[in-house]
């Protein structure tokens, strides 16, 4: 069952928002589950900035309506990560992203972020993040100049609810050019199903400071994931990397109705082209007589971008363990 069925179903229960005014988009939209090899691809290319904003006029999305889901459990460095704030956050077992297009060349869109939370310590349930992002890879959303200095980022956090994390390695590795081009192609919204209703007693001073404590923790919710759904989308644009499988709850169904258990949607697997892994696995195999041989290391996966689009090339070892090895380690 997909985080997208238990939405359907069941709503976003642990969050006390009603999602009831996107549940027709949610049924609708074209669904894809990444697959371990292509969620660890995406993990990296979101670490670098420069690379997403090289990616930015090729990357469009599929359909209309695209649902983009991934287990946690297969992106390591989000993983390890740990909570932002630990007392009202848990780590997600699933983590879905719904985007609809605002433009008719699907060039932009708004994203909303949903996740599921299982565990022996916590209540089975699903939360929402109670703000929306909003993309446009053809034109600036705002047209700002300057970068806020890190003492400004670290003021928009109250850290008496939201422990302040350490910038993403993403925008502590990007020159300015860079900062202002994620700066200017993202941004915050308003979720298209509204915001949670403090308790009708509140006075205003505390719903103001119930609206602060939310949007921060939202903020936090949506930690590193901007960067994981640009580089996922500009996977899935890439000449060479992305292919689907089909999973088709027909029959499934069918026996579900028998049943009278509610239907699930059909979807795809989205994961790495199997052409671009064969070509890897025999490029391992390869020696070159005329180059001493090499210590066995890791090539990162990377974009290349070209006149006709932006290709994918995978991450794979190299050289040979026979003659040593060269270890790197990426902190994110």
């Amino acid at each position: 069952m997909l985080l997208a069925d238990e939405l359907v179903q069941h709503g976003c229960d642990m969050s006390g928002m009603d999602i009831t005014p996107i549940k027709d988009r949610l049924k609708g939209a074209a669904k894809f589950l990444i697959e371990p090899e292509f969620a660890a691809a995406a993990e990296e290319l979101s670490a670098s900035y420069s690379g997403l904003v090289r990616a930015f006029p090729f990357c469009r999305l599929p359909f209309k309506e695209t649902w983009i889901e991934v287990c946690q459990h297969d992106r390591p460095r989000f993983l390890s990560a740990g909570i932002h704030a630990p007392g009202f956050q848990r780590s997600p077992t699933r983590v879905g992203f719904l985007c609809s297009a605002t433009r008719a060349d699907l060039s932009a869109w708004r994203t909303h972020l949903f996740w599921s939370l299982k565990g022996p310590d916590i209540k089975e349930g699903r939360s929402t993040a109670s703000i929306a992002m909003d993309v446009d890879m053809a034109f600036p959303l705002s047209n700002q100049t300057t970068l806020p200095d890190q003492a400004e980022i670290d003021r928009s956090y109250d850290q008496r609810i939201v422990r302040v994390a350490a910038p993403h390695p993403g925008w502590t590795k990007a020159d300015d050019s860079v900062k202002l081009a994620m700066m200017n192609h993202t941004a915050q919204a308003l979720t298209d199903f509204g915001a949670p209703v403090p308790p009708m007693w509140f006075t205003p001073p505390q719903i103001e400071k119930f609206y602060h404590a939310l949007f921060q923790l939202a903020r936090a919710d949506w930690a590193g994931e901007v960067a994981y759904i640009l580089a996922t989308i500009g996977l899935m644009n890439t000449r060479n990397a992305s292919d689907t499988v089909l999973v088709d709850k027909t029959e499934h169904n069918k026996k579900r109705a028998k049943q009278k258990q509610l239907p699930l949607f059909s979807h795809h697997r989205l994961r790495i082209h199997p052409k671009l892994s064969a070509r890897v696995a025999a490029a391992n195999k390869q020696t070159n007589g005329s180059h001493s041989a090499m210590r066995m290391h890791l090539v990162r996966g990377h974009w290349k971008v070209r006149r006709t689009g932006i290709f994918f090339w995978h991450p794979f070892a190299r050289g040979s363990a026979e003659h040593g090895t060269v270890e790197k380690e990426y902190v994110l």
